[in-house]
């Protein structure tokens, strides 16, 4: 073991990045010369990407390094700790491995065999990883784990929710996989004065008293029911299944699903694309069934309202779980009672409902308009 975590640590010490980007308050160090339009594209414009150093309090520093054979140090980790963590970004859990050694914590991603070396008391991260995986690993890290990680500590609760605003109405839209969440954002991206903020994770706290709401960046996966409900989406149904028909049952049993990038899909819809904290005023959640003749809009209780909530929070410490990078973990118990007041405030300030419809775009975005004040 400690011939293996030498010749990490000697890499680490050896090679040093050609190019640097600071990213929030975060700097990162690189010679993989694609990687810097790879993050770009995949935060901005939702996270502040600048060429120069940040130099302000408790900078974090990530290092990033290409092996080729990465794999050859998975001896540092024999009978080392396993352990499960879950990604807010895929709803997913990812294994790794971890050992200590001195001031550095030593981890392998078992997926990818990407190793990972942390230095606490310099608040610097290294990464470590095969060309191919290098650019998808710093933005996992980076993103899912770092930024996420960040708006957690400054008070923000992550929702698995999508985000619009409407006539300068900012409307959360929450629910299961397979409800109709993505389906109803776009359904309300249809108008005159339409923001898109985010599809699936968002973030809400409290700013001077008032619920805001704060997009992430990732990338819409829609569904071909969805595609073929939307005029403007049509374009975007793979070959594979033109040959349906618009209301035909069966393309909603379909599992492949379409990526449009944020800033294409607001484009599509003549909206505005929001990367800031938006105030919010109402609380989805619906339910598309063809069964749904008319429209059913009941208002939650607070105390239902608060259980929906809850159960759409996708922080790791709802799920028994913290954040694996020990720079960004914090007392599990107080990180849950600050979540349980947050959703405990949210009940008292903004009102949610539950909408059952058919999908039918026209008669739904009439009803939300309604119940939001929109003449």
């Amino acid at each position: 073991m400690t011939n293996s975590t030498e010749l990490i640590d000697k890499k680490i010490e050896s090679e040093k990045g050609e190019y640097l980007l600071s990213i929030e308050n975060i700097n990162v160090e690189f010679s993989f010369f694609k990687l810097e339009t790879y993050l770009k594209k995949s935060l901005e414009p939702f996270f502040s990407i600048r060429n120069e150093v940040y130099n302000g309090k408790n900078a974090l520093t990530i290092k990033c390094f290409i092996d080729e054979k990465v794999e050859n140090y998975a001896d540092v980790f024999n009978n080392s700790e396993q352990f499960v963590h879950f990604s807010p970004s895929i709803h997913e859990n990812f294994y790794k491995k971890k050992c200590i050694k001195g001031n550095n914590i030593y981890y392998r991603a078992l997926d990818t065999s990407t190793v990972i070396v942390e230095n606490v008391p310099i608040n610097t991260i290294n990464i470590i990883a095969t060309s191919s995986n290098l650019c998808k690993e710093v933005k996992r890290i980076l993103r899912d784990q770092i930024l996420y990680g960040q708006l957690e500590k400054e008070g923000a609760i992550p929702v698995h929710a999508a985000s619009v605003k409407r006539d300068n109405k900012g409307i959360i839209i929450l629910g299961d996989k397979g409800y109709g969440k993505t389906s109803t954002s776009l359904s309300l991206l249809n108008g005159d004065d339409t923001s898109f903020i985010c599809n699936d994770l968002s973030f809400l706290k409290f700013v001077n008293g008032i619920a805001k709401v704060k997009g992430t960046p990732e990338s819409p996966r829609i569904g071909i029911g969805t595609l073929f409900q939307h005029a403007q989406l049509r374009d975007y149904i793979p070959s594979a299944y033109k040959q349906f028909e618009k209301d035909d049952p069966k393309l909603w049993e379909i599992d492949s699903k379409v990526e449009i990038e944020w800033d294409e899909l607001a484009e599509i819809y003549g909206a505005r694309l929001l990367n800031g904290w938006n105030k919010v005023d109402i609380a989805l959640f619906p339910h598309i069934s063809k069964d749904y003749k008319e429209i059913e809009i009941k208002k939650f209780s607070k105390n239902e309202f608060k259980t929906k909530l809850l159960e759409n929070v996708l922080s790791p410490y709802m799920f028994n779980m913290e954040p694996w990078l020990a720079c960004m973990k914090t007392y599990k118990g107080n990180a849950k009672y600050n979540i349980q007041m947050m959703i405990e405030k949210l009940s008292e300030t903004i009102i949610g409902y539950q909408v059952n419809y058919s999908g039918n775009i026209t008669t739904f975005n009439g009803k939300v308009d309604a119940l939001i004040g929109i003449e």
